[in-house]
């Protein structure tokens, strides 16, 4: 495995055999890798976010994926990785932290765990996420890869399976754009005017 200072990201991961698993970061496609999403996960509705009457600035994904990490331990299979609250992170997210992102190998397994710690004497909302891009087909699959390919991508090879998953993201677009259109319109509506109101959606 390969690991980056810079976001503590895995951009490398190799099998026995050399076969590289993870996706170039070629920026035609995603520069990103396998990027750690933190303090938030996903996009804000315009990038802010509002705490105690005060509004601050968020980028997508938070600030993990851009921030340099410090290595506190490492050995011949294992390394630990640390980031930690600075002026530049108070700005934006005013909490003490450490986020610890520990990497050991076993074998043909690699674990990755994710240790956030709260580091001042306030309650401190935060998220989470692991964000991985792997090569595809995977190495070794063959020419004939339909056994690891989702079921509604079967018998589908070469350029229609393109143009069925284009299709497919087209409408997980729309259907989040139309979640949001129905939240912000409609449900943040009806929770200001009733703010005890309860919608169980069956």
């Amino acid at each position: 495995a390969e690991i980056a200072f810079a976001g503590a990201e895995l951009i490398g991961l190799r099998q026995h055999g050399g076969q590289e698993l993870m996706h170039s970061g070629d920026p035609a496609w995603w520069s990103g890798r396998a990027p750690l999403l933190f303090p938030n996960v996903g996009a804000l509705n315009n990038n802010v976010y509002r705490l105690d009457g005060r509004e601050f600035a968020m980028p997508k994904h938070g600030f993990a994926r851009r921030s340099r990490f410090e290595l506190v331990e490492s050995s011949a299979d294992a390394a630990r990785f640390r980031l930690t609250d600075s002026a530049e992170t108070r700005a934006i997210y005013p909490f003490a932290f450490a986020l610890d992102m520990a990497f050991v190998g076993e074998g043909a397994t690699l674990t990755m765990t994710a240790t956030v710690h709260n580091r001042g004497e306030v309650d401190m909302p935060a998220s989470f996420g692991f964000h991985p891009a792997f090569r595809w087909p995977l190495p070794d699959a063959g020419e004939d890869w339909s056994d690891v390919d989702p079921p509604h991508f079967r018998r589908c090879p070469g350029r229609r399976a393109g143009l069925r998953r284009k299709r497919l993201y087209r409408w997980l677009w729309l259907f989040g754009r139309l979640a949001r259109l129905f939240e912000r319109r409609l449900l943040r509506p009806l929770l200001q005017l009733w703010p005890g109101l309860v919608l169980r959606l069956v």
